[in-house]
């Protein structure tokens, strides 16, 4: 009987190990938006030709410094986003953030270049976005590209 009730009590902990493995890869596999590219690559930026509009440059008819009020803004507004640093430079305004994830704390350095065009008068933001650990992100850093210029493109 002893055995019995042993092999009873292995079983459930096998059974559960594996249901939390088999969610583990479900959950990374919805996060995974581009196969290709989220297990070998940890940085994004905004592209002009990137398919998705919020990982495209943000163009806007305001100051700079109105573009850099509204992000400074929406980041301390997020849970697990920090405004690190801003620095006039002679172009525009920088904005370092970073960005926390959920489960394993890792960091993300998020670099905001905000420039005014001389030609066009319109206030251009551009994104950068890195993992400081890890091979891949999971999507995660063209997801914070694409989650502050849709926040900075509402406030404006």
């Amino acid at each position: 009987m002893t055995s019995k009730t042993h092999l009873q009590i292995k079983r459930p902990r096998g059974c559960g190990i594996l249901a939390m493995a088999s969610v583990t890869l479900v959950w990374m596999a919805w996060l995974v938006d581009d196969w290709r590219r989220d297990f070998t690559t940890n940085t994004a930026a905004t592209d002009p030709a990137a398919e998705h509009p919020d990982q495209r440059p943000l163009r806007v008819d305001r100051l700079a410094e109105q573009v850099a009020e509204a992000v400074r803004e929406w980041a301390e507004q997020r849970p697990r986003w920090k405004v690190e640093q801003q620095e006039d430079t002679e172009g525009g305004i920088r904005i370092h953030l970073t960005r926390r994830t959920r489960i394993f704390r890792f960091t993300d350095d998020i670099h905001v270049t905000i420039r005014r065009e001389p030609d066009s008068g319109e206030t251009t933001l551009t994104v950068h976005s890195q993992s400081r650990v890890g091979k891949g992100d999971l999507g995660q850093n063209p997801r914070n590209i694409r989650d502050l210029v849709r926040g900075v493109r509402e406030r404006m």
